[in-house]
């Protein structure tokens, strides 16, 4: 079990802390959400992680205004796995794109993931 928690933490830490980082300027928010990632949920989640990052530099190269990257508004969103992983990420990755170029509220980027996982 310790092996396991170890890993689990090698895995979390470095990419949650850049992406916290990058964010806010500190790694402390990436230590109060490392904790909250079920061990099983981990690849899906860091999967979805790394694409909203890619996605956010894609989008802030391509429009004039940059595009804010808040994590604690994705975070529920990172860790609702209730589809297959490719569904999941379908969703995710629509949503976000809708989230960002049409400037949606946190709300409204919650029900267009909900309503690309139920295409």
């Amino acid at each position: 079990m310790t092996t396991t928690q170890g890993l689990t933490q090698l895995l979390k830490s470095p990419v949650l802390e850049f992406i916290s980082t990058m964010t806010t300027g500190t790694p402390a928010l990436a230590q109060l959400l490392a904790a909250q990632i079920p061990v099983e949920q981990l690849p899906v989640v860091i999967g979805k992680l790394q694409m909203a990052y890619d996605l956010h530099s894609l989008l802030s190269n391509e429009q004039a205004q940059l595009i804010d990257f808040d994590l604690l508004s994705l975070w529920s969103l990172l860790l609702n796995n209730s589809a297959a992983p490719n569904k999941n990420a379908y969703a995710f990755g629509h949503a976000l794109v809708e989230y960002w170029t049409q400037s949606l509220t946190v709300q409204q980027l919650e029900i267009q993931f909900d309503g690309y996982l139920q295409e």
